[in-house]
């Protein structure tokens, strides 16, 4: 087993560094979600946030890849499946699920992204657990755990839509996979254009549905408030966080990527100190689980290859 060159060192830093700030960018969309859910419905929301951030990204695609970029041989059926699944469902889920909860109980339930990241790379790709994987996930869920339980001690508690999180987790972590077998020669930019824009479709029918049959009553508001806070969703969380998750996983993984989904609850507990709410204790020891259990999985290998050659040299 050779030891990684200083090229692929670095570009396992830049990947993580790409991790970092996308979770807490996405995280963001928690609480901001949960202000605007006030005013707007939320199969509504999740349309006019996504369908932005798509333009955005498509934009973005056009100019830097060229119009013939969409008219080249492409994999249509699997950026159809993936996009679907991936962004637009997954994103009406989880919408719905903090329409039905709330931020800081979604930060919760986002702890378990290791444990279904792992799972998923096992069964989609074949890939053996990591060496000290449990031992990293144990350190991460509890981390997030930590921080999220110090702020919810005085909740209401539970009110059905942790499930539909925990599906749509499940559902974006296996797009995460899915993209990076299936997608393979397409740039990160293009892979997130290109399923948005599925997404984006296969969302508008379902709204359409939706709103049209009564099943969902509309609630829209443009006032100055919404409007600032829903370019903010379009521009970060489901645009520039979505491209920098593709590139840190295409880096570092799917497992260690779901990991820094731990710091999720960190991120909404310092959004809330915008309103007079302040960390604990036990906030700060939680960042700290989560950041030892992201560093022992990637660093395991390299203390196991360490030993090895020091048995070797024997």
């Amino acid at each position: 087993m050779t030891a990684p060159t200083e090229a692929e060192a670095r570009a396992v830093l830049i990947g993580n560094l790409s991790l970092f700030l996308s979770v807490v960018i996405w995280a963001s969309m928690l609480p901001v979600t949960e202000i605007l859910l006030r005013q707007w419905d939320p199969i509504s929301l999740a349309v006019v946030r996504l369908g932005a951030a798509c333009l955005i990204l498509n934009i973005a695609f056009v100019v830097t890849e060229g119009p013939a970029a969409y008219f080249r041989t492409l994999p249509w059926r699997a950026i159809w499946m993936l996009g679907a699944s991936g962004i637009g469902v997954s994103t009406l889920f989880l919408i719905f699920g903090i329409a039905y909860s709330n931020a800081i109980i979604a930060g919760i339930i986002v702890t378990s992204g290791p444990v279904i990241g792992a799972l998923l790379a096992k069964l989609m790709m074949g890939l053996p657990f990591r060496p000290g994987l449990w031992v990293g996930i144990a350190l991460a869920v509890a981390g997030g755990l930590v921080m999220a339980l110090g702020k919810v001690s005085g909740d209401a508690g539970f009110r059905g839509g942790e499930l539909l999180i925990l599906v749509g987790i499940t559902l974006w972590l296996a797009y995460s996979i899915g993209v990076q077998q299936r997608l393979k020669g397409l740039s990160q930019l293009g892979i997130t254009a290109l399923t948005s824009l599925t997404g984006v479709a296969v969302l508008c029918g379902l709204a359409a549905i939706a709103l049209g049959s009564g099943l969902i009553e509309q609630r829209m508001s443009l006032d100055m408030e919404s409007v600032v806070l829903m370019a903010y969703l379009a521009c970060g969380p489901a645009a520039l966080s979505i491209l920098l998750w593709h590139f840190g996983v295409s880096r570092a993984g799917v497992t260690v990527a779901s990991m820094y989904s731990n710091l999720t609850p960190a991120v909404v507990v310092l959004i809330a100190m915008t309103y007079g709410s302040y960390p604990t204790w036990w906030h700060l020891g939680g960042g700290v689980l989560i950041l030892a259990g992201v560093l022992y999985v990637q660093l395991r290998p390299r203390l196991d290859r360490r030993r090895a050659e020091r048995k070797e040299t024997r």
